[in-house]
């Protein structure tokens, strides 16, 4: 929902807030920071969902959907590439698959956009987007540990047909 400095993307859109961590990768995570940051200011979507542990900003587990940001991308006319969930992760076991199908047809409804979509769980991922329709504007990647992403990379992971439109990418946390 907010223009952003990110060099990959040209806006941020938050339809869920919050997380859990779910690994190593996870510790320094700049969403945790900024949560909390945005709690401190006062804005309700990111009330309670992150909590201090160790003088850091760590998730408290607690997802909060917002429903009323699905019409956001329909008010962008000009094409944009949009970071998905930069606030959280869209396949969170607590986002059930049917906001996750809302979210899709947003992104259905708005082909002048280009999706980017990050997860940290790939499995989900790919038993969610099994039973929705490919979209050619959504690019879906994972930042996994090095072991899953090696792993991910030879295909043993993930049903082939996951990324059918050949626009997934997979970060390793030691190149970022």
């Amino acid at each position: 929902m907010a223009d952003t400095s990110i060099e990959w993307t040209d806006a941020t859109w938050n339809p869920v807030a919050g997380c859990t961590v779910v690994s190593p990768g996870c510790t320094n995570c700049y969403a945790m920071r900024m949560a909390a940051r945005l709690d401190a200011m006062g804005m309700r979507k990111y009330r309670g969902l992150t909590r201090k542990s160790g003088g850091r900003a760590v998730w408290t587990g607690k997802v909060r959907l917002d429903r009323a940001s699905l019409a956001t991308p329909a008010t962008w006319k000009k094409p944009k590439r949009i970071f998905v969930n930069s606030m959280s992760d869209l396949f969170h076991d607590a986002v059930p698959a049917e906001f996750v199908a809302a979210v899709w047809a947003a992104m259905q409804a708005t082909p002048q956009h280009t999706y980017q979509i990050l997860t940290k769980r790939p499995d989900r991922m790919a038993e969610i987007t099994a039973s929705l329709p490919v979209l050619e504007n959504v690019w879906l990647g994972t930042m996994p540990t090095i072991s899953r992403a090696l792993t991910i990379c030879a295909g043993s992971m993930l049903p082939s047909d996951l990324f059918r439109s050949n626009r997934c990418w997979v970060l390793l946390p030691e190149l970022i």
